[in-house]
């Protein structure tokens, strides 16, 4: 059982665990009457770290959040704010209050690209996309939360920054650390959304934009001018399969006619567990004229059976991660 003697000395115990296990999220929230439990959030299971008093939680978020540059007065309302834990990785924080006025706190673990690297089931499914993006035009990311989405766009992003291309990243919030990009996060109160970002990136004439989500009209608009304008575009849209992409771009309002003239690729990703233990990423890739053909094959039962018979995941992960 971990026990708080004192609150710095947690704390600094706790991240070097988190990092250490590249923990995504830590939680600090209230349970039963009296107690706290600080949850590490990790890609395959949560798991509880510690179990606090609530004097013991309240010393620890007070800590948290001076850090964090916090108000840690008010224990009600919403607030936010972040700090540098090493020089590879920062923290996010999140704190509000319930209607008990217990006060809960989230803590993302933004970690340096470098460290997040996925594995692949098929290798060589990198290498396709790695030659593909080297093209113009936009490189469409699918796939539900925690997918490696973005690590895998920073890392693409970070080939072609090896040949002196500027890569301008825009995102809210921003979820990886890449000292060698110009990262912008949207800022609501600042007036500073997707869109006005967008175009100030314009301005800035970079190589590459990665652009963390097509959420509206508006931005799919922006992501297309930004496209037609010459550059490479990495992004990420809400859809369950990658044939999903394109009727959800039409859905927003955009033209059939633009999506022909600026997608490159279509990609759903997916982190599988593999008989080893770790996660590896799954992609069905639609490149170039492939988005386009009219087909019902089901690509991506058909690499989940072929990893199956090559023995790199169980049947009961097989059957999980079937989409039929």
């Amino acid at each position: 059982m971990i026990v708080m003697i004192n609150v710095q000395d947690f704390f600094n115990e706790m991240i070097v665990l988190a990092t250490k296990d590249k923990v995504s999220d830590i939680y600090i929230l209230p349970s039963e009457a009296n107690a706290y439990h600080v949850i590490f959030k990790q890609k395959i299971q949560n798991q509880r770290y510690a179990t606090l008093s609530i004097l013991e939680a309240k010393q620890l978020h007070i800590y948290i959040k001076y850090k964090a540059n916090m108000d840690i007065a008010d224990m009600r309302r919403p607030q936010s704010g972040q700090f540098c834990i090493t020089k590879n990785c920062f923290m996010r924080v999140s704190s509000v209050g319930n209607y008990q006025q217990q006060e809960s706190l989230v803590c993302r673990l933004i970690y340096a690209f470098t460290d997040l690297k996925n594995g692949y089931l098929f290798p060589t499914q990198y290498q396709q996309l790695l030659s593909n993006i080297k093209k113009t035009g936009i490189h469409i990311f699918a796939g539900p939360m925690g997918a490696g989405k973005t690590s895998t766009m920073y890392r693409l992003a970070d080939e072609l920054a090896n040949y002196n291309q500027m890569i301008l990243t825009i995102e809210d919030p921003v979820e990886i650390y890449a000292p060698k990009f110009l990262q912008l996060q949207v800022n609501s109160l600042a007036n500073m959304e997707y869109l006005d970002l967008i175009k100030v990136g314009l301005r800035h004439r970079p190589d590459v934009f990665i652009i963390g989500e097509i959420r509206d009209n508006q931005t799919a608009k922006a992501v297309i001018q930004a496209a037609l304008s010459g550059h490479t575009v990495l992004t990420t849209i809400h859809a369950r399969s990658a044939q999903g992409v394109i009727p959800r771009l039409i859905d927003l309002g955009i033209e059939k006619y633009y999506l022909k003239a600026t997608i490159n690729s279509i990609v759903y990703q997916e982190l599988i567990p593999h008989k080893s233990g770790e996660l590896q990423a799954l992609q069905e890739q639609l490149l170039n004229k492939q988005i386009w053909l009219d087909t019902n094959t089901n690509r991506w039962d058909e690499m989940l059976n072929e990893a199956y018979q090559q023995e790199k995941i169980s049947a009961t992960t097989f059957q999980t991660y079937r989409k039929v």
